[in-house]
């Protein structure tokens, strides 16, 4: 049996820092609650970029803050698609940051855009059409970019399983795996408790989830030319368009 040694006794007094232990419990409430809050703040969209984007809008129009959200989302899916193999939050904050400021450049700028074409007696129907385009636009996208990623993924994962050293992955094993996977994401994945026949499977797991969000990164940048293309050919200044002139287009039969 081990002994435990007793404390060193110390000749020196000692006493609580209040004022630190102050300083401390405030910076620690101020960073929680401030992270609580990001999402109904909107720090990105709402407290910095959508001011600036507008004033913008205001000088130029909205072709080139269009042009220039889409640019920055098209060059953020790139960076988060090289650096996703990282698996570090250093690694992938700078393709988040442009990818949140595109985002609010484009969705600051979208609704006043669809506003200028369409004459200000129906601003109100524009304006909801524009809303709920932009709604299905969002729930359409992200499932189309979990498509891509859970078929990327499974591709790749049974492919290196295929391919490798391991055995094939029978359908009890692949159930098993599917439900620790899961089971992970709510409470974490821990190596020492996963049997050996499951254990082996993890680090090609990793490595297809990898290159599954790869992809669907890569994907936001194709997408994101895209809908560059489309708003630097279409979308033009405020001015350029009056009144009148969307109102005869309004008004004029089909086929001339």
């Amino acid at each position: 049996m081990r002994a435990v040694r007793k404390d060193v006794p110390t000749r020196e007094d000692r006493h609580v820092d209040f004022i630190g232990a102050d300083l401390l419990s405030i910076t620690l409430v101020g960073i929680v609650f401030g992270l609580a809050q990001s999402q109904d703040w909107g720090w990105a969209s709402v407290g910095v970029i959508a001011p600036l984007a507008g004033r913008w809008y205001d000088r130029v129009g909205g072709r080139i803050p269009l042009v220039t959200g889409f640019g920055l989302m098209a060059i953020s899916g790139v960076a988060l698609g090289l650096s996703v193999w990282q698996n570090s939050y250093h690694g992938i904050l700078p393709g988040l940051i442009a990818y949140g400021i595109g985002l609010a450049l484009v969705l600051t700028v979208n609704d006043p855009v669809s506003l200028d074409t369409v004459p200000r007696a129906v601003h109100g129907q524009a304006s909801g059409v524009s809303a709920t385009a932009e709604q299905f636009g969002g729930a359409l996208g992200i499932a189309l970019l979990y498509l891509v990623f859970r078929a990327s993924y499974l591709n790749r994962l049974y492919d290196i399983v295929t391919n490798g050293p391991m055995k094939d992955l029978t359908p009890a094993l692949s159930s098993q795996l599917k439900k620790l996977l899961i089971g992970a994401e709510s409470t974490g994945l821990h190596p020492g408790s996963v049997g050996p026949e499951l254990a082996k499977y993890l680090v090609p797991a990793r490595e297809a989830s990898d290159f599954g969000y790869m992809t669907a990164f890569f994907t936001v940048t194709v997408l994101s030319l895209i809908a560059l293309f489309i708003v630097a050919r279409l979308v033009r200044k405020p001015g350029d368009v009056s009144d009148d002139d969307v109102a005869d287009e309004a008004d004029a039969p089909v086929g001339g």
